[in-house]
């Protein structure tokens, strides 16, 4: 249930005019939510929730975006020592770029991105923003998330 109440309360605050909700049921102000009993009885904001955010989550671009070279990538994150990496592929699975970016603080503290990613694509088409960290255990992907976008030169 904290998850969804993060998932709700990320996507409504994503916008510059909205920083944070406040939960309405039936009509009226909610206090709970979910069986879990989920406290929401004050106008909730990202720092309220961060305990159920992803360790990365991209806010910019967005499933389905039509992207061009560079590409702005835009979020948080919560790795080890702050580091994480973003690849664009092409319509043909391709990767056309790897960037290792550093958030502005990381190791249990979330911290922000925004980077621009410089690719070459020879056409538009369908292609994918590939974002993950390297486990400190073993160097395997790890807090993968993957995006569907138009990749276009």
């Amino acid at each position: 249930m904290g998850e969804r109440l993060a998932q709700l309360v990320t996507t409504a605050t994503q916008f510059p005019t909205a920083s944070k909700v406040r939960l309405w049921l039936d009509g009226r102000p909610a206090t709970t939510l979910g069986g879990e009993g989920l406290m929401v009885d004050r106008p909730l904001g990202r720092a309220d929730v961060e305990q159920w955010l992803p360790a990365i989550l991209v806010d910019s671009p967005a499933a389905g975006d039509r992207i061009t070279s560079p590409a702005r990538v835009r979020g948080s994150a919560d790795v080890f020592e702050a580091v994480f990496f973003v690849q664009v592929t092409d319509w043909d699975g391709r990767v056309v770029a790897t960037k290792r970016v550093m958030a502005s603080s990381g190791t249990g503290t979330r911290g922000t991105f925004d980077v621009s990613v410089t690719y070459t694509a020879d056409r538009a088409g369908a292609g994918e923003l590939i974002v993950y960290s390297l486990s400190p255990k073993d160097g395997k992907r790890v807090n993968v998330v993957e995006t569907p976008l138009v990749v276009a030169p």
